[in-house]
């Protein structure tokens, strides 16, 4: 099918706001926190706990941000001036502890132990991952109860403190900002592998009971924790599976690249625009669903938005701030859905513009199991149901393959890195990538940007726009730094 056409001046116009609201309230927020927690987290002992156990210290410090947020809090301290602005101080630097020790939880956990020997060893040792190891089909997704515990325990009481009429205020409602945007790689980790491999299916021979424990923990992941993280259930299940995958990064993906000049911002702003409108409607996906008859995943969709949205509604009710809220950052997760489509299917060769050889690239990692199989992205879009711990040897073998398509491999996992590359035109935060397993020099390397991330169809652009297009890019790449 004959690619869109690429995005319009009008379009572009007006959808930088929304891109760029969104980045610079991120950034804002970042440098408040990290000023107010410097004192903390300088050279202490605070710090080197925060560090050393992670996984404990990002719920805790989450608990004292919303102690320090309450009214008991705020009768106690704020008959004063001082009173008041020292609760403001330990208030946000316990934000951002919690999202130091979140950050340091999550990397953590994701990149995982070395190796699969050692995971193995990990979850037949560590509680509760041995009980789910024994029950498994495959006793290596036992490692993924891990995620699962660390994502609730850190997003359930940031959501219950701002459900609550007397703890929602600013302070609580930045907690859950931050704990969204620190909890979301982890867990779309969990939520994917999920999809594709249905880590918690029983081994033959279970008990009820176990079978009803594993089912609750099916409906936990798939439902609960998308809402706890302020998703819409099944939009991402049914978007995926039914749609990406079926179309490639091709016209009709909803979340394709292709069109786009992946080097100008101010495409990427429609780009986010259109992402957060489906995000909040699915209209997209239904459309696609219907033309192609698909009735079952057009209805699981549907169902999905709709409990998001219900829920919302009645919590309008109880705590009007918390709901809109909630409504405003579920269109602002359009941002980062739009930077892992860019950073994964950003580089389209022209001339194998669809299918996942031309438009998927793979990410190098520190261990043997690219990253819960994450960095293996080309192995996973070709064989979809693959077990994700088979990726990483599936892209060693593709990497030796003397006769097969050159695969595009990132030096690391940041996708911010990668798009920042993108906007200004600088290649040192992406200096490493190699193409058929040969590490490209910066003029390669550049070479290969301006190729692959030209759109396939392309619009005139005149001296001013390029201009905007230079300078946008620019602060952009300042603000994904």
């Amino acid at each position: 099918m004959t690619p869109r056409q690429p995005p319009s001046t009008l379009s572009r116009a007006l959808a930088f706001p929304w891109a760029t609201a969104i980045l610079v309230a991120q950034k804002l927020l970042a440098v408040a926190l990290a000023a107010a927690a410097w004192p903390l987290l300088r050279a202490t002992p605070l710090r080197r706990a925060l560090e050393r156990w992670p996984r404990a210290a990002a719920p805790a410090a989450a608990l004292v941000a919303i102690g320090l947020a309450s009214p008991a809090a705020q009768a106690a301290s704020d008959a004063s001036t001082v009173g008041w602005l020292a609760r403001a101080w330990l208030c946000l630097a316990a934000i951002g502890a919690c999202a130091h020790a979140a950050t340091a939880a999550a990397a953590a956990s994701y990149s995982g132990p070395a190796t699969l020997a050692d995971l193995e060893a990990h979850v037949r040792g560590a509680w509760p991952e041995r009980w789910f190891a024994a029950r498994l089909r495959n006793p290596l997704d036992a490692y993924l109860v891990r995620l699962l515990v660390d994502a609730t325990a850190l997003a359930l009481p940031c959501f219950v403190a701002i459900v609550v009429p007397a703890l929602c205020n600013g302070f609580t409602i930045a907690l859950y900002f931050v704990v969204l945007s620190v909890s979301g790689w982890s867990a779309s980790t969990l939520i994917h592998i999920d999809m594709h491999n249905r880590p918690f299916a029983p081994a033959p021979g279970q008990s009820r009971w176990t079978r009803t424990v594993l089912a609750a923990t099916r409906v936990h992941v798939g439902v609960v924790l998308e809402l706890l993280l302020n998703a819409a259930p099944r939009w991402v299940r049914v978007q995926h599976l039914w749609n990406h995958h079926v179309e490639e990064n091709g016209a009709d993906d909803t979340l394709g690249t292709a069109r786009y000049d992946r080097r100008s911002y101010l495409d990427f702003g429609v780009f986010v625009a259109r992402v957060s409108w489906s995000l909040a409607t699915g209209a997209d996906v239904a459309a696609y669903l219907r033309r192609k008859g698909r009735r079952g995943p057009l209805r699981e969709l549907a169902l999905g938005l709709a409990a998001y949205h219900a829920a919302n509604v009645a919590l309008l009710f109880v705590s009007p701030a918390a709901a809109l809220f909630r409504w405003l950052c579920h269109l602002a997760a359009g941002l980062e859905v739009a930077i892992n489509a860019y950073a994964e299917h950003g580089l389209v060769d022209p001339s194998r513009p669809a299918g996942a050889r031309g438009t998927t690239s793979d990410s190098r990692t520190p261990n043997d199991h690219a990253n819960l199989g994450d960095g293996a992205h080309l192995q996973h879009h070709e064989q979809p149901g693959r077990h994700w711990s088979l990726l990483a040897a599936a892209q060693r073998a593709d990497a030796l393959a003397a006769d097969g398509e050159p695969v595009v491999t990132w030096p690391h996992d940041d996708y911010r890195a990668r798009l920042a590359a993108f906007f200004s035109g600088n290649v040192e935060p992406v200096v490493g990538l190699t193409l058929g397993g040969r590490t490209l020099d910066r003029r390669e390397l550049g070479d290969l940007l301006a190729e692959r991330t030209a759109p396939l169809s392309r619009a005139r652009r005149g001296a001013l726009q390029q201009r905007l297009d230079a300078w946008s890019g620019r602060m952009a790449a300042a603000l994904l730094g």
